[in-house]
């Protein structure tokens, strides 16, 4: 391998030349800090005040259906109610049917106390 050397003349023109680059670098950095971004945030706000509307209806519905809840009677209530009626038509049907029992057991008993008194004026009059 030769060995190339190089004059300093070479390596000084070179580094100016990196030196002259690294200054239009920082020139151009320098000026890109100075410059202030201007962001349009209007869509961005806009998208922002539709989420907001959005979830203050989903806090409406959510306080519409508590207030709903609230009148509503709770499930066990309907549960008592219903077991009660049921009970009520129980006891009611079984009323009617002890009722027409008596009233077949009275008229059984009417009908064999008519036959005996029946049967007894017989056995005076023999």
């Amino acid at each position: 391998m030769a060995n190339k050397r190089h004059s300093t003349q070479d390596i000084a023109e070179i580094l100016i030349d990196k030196f002259k680059d690294m200054e239009r670098t920082a020139k151009i950095i320098e000026k890109a800090s100075n410059k202030t971004l201007q962001v349009d945030t209007t869509e961005l706000k806009q998208i922002l005040e539709e989420h907001r509307k959005e979830k203050n209806q989903i806090l409406i519905d959510i306080r519409k259906m508590k207030e709903k809840n609230r009148a509503r009677l709770p499930n066990w209530v309907f549960g008592v109610l219903a077991g009660l009626f049921l009970a009520f038509l129980g006891a009611a049907v079984y009323m009617v049917d002890k009722a027409e029992k008596y009233d077949m057991e009275k008229g059984r008993a009417e009908y064999y106390e008519r036959l005996y008194k029946e049967l007894k004026e017989r056995e005076s009059d023999i």
